[in-house]
């Protein structure tokens, strides 16, 4: 039982969560606040709580600890990588379709 009461049946409080993915309370927290857990279940007088079956579908789907910020950042370098790509594509085309017009 937790200190503040009955935790209600298929619920884990954040200790349950770490102890279930193996890592400390404070990246659950973490976790958390990033994306990287369902929605919790906020009752009155008691923790912060995650129903099991959500994270059982998180889980199965990869998504558990999943940073949404870091996914976020990563995007944003990969799409000015692409542009850069693009650009020095676009270039070497160009001089191809040059020396083309030359012959």
């Amino acid at each position: 039982m937790s200190p503040y009461g009955p935790i209600p049946e298929g619920c884990l409080t954040a200790a349950d969560v770490a102890e279930r993915f193996g890592v400390t309370p404070m990246t659950v927290s973490r976790w958390a606040r990033s994306g990287g857990l369902p929605p919790a279940v906020r009752l009155p007088r008691l923790p912060t709580l995650w129903r099991e079956c959500d994270l059982d579908l998180w889980e199965s789907k990869g998504l558990i600890g999943f940073d949404a910020e870091a996914a976020g950042r990563r995007v944003r370098e990969l799409e000015v990588e692409s542009a850069k790509l693009r650009a020095r594509i676009d270039a070497r085309m160009r001089v191809r379709a040059a020396k083309g017009s030359r012959v």
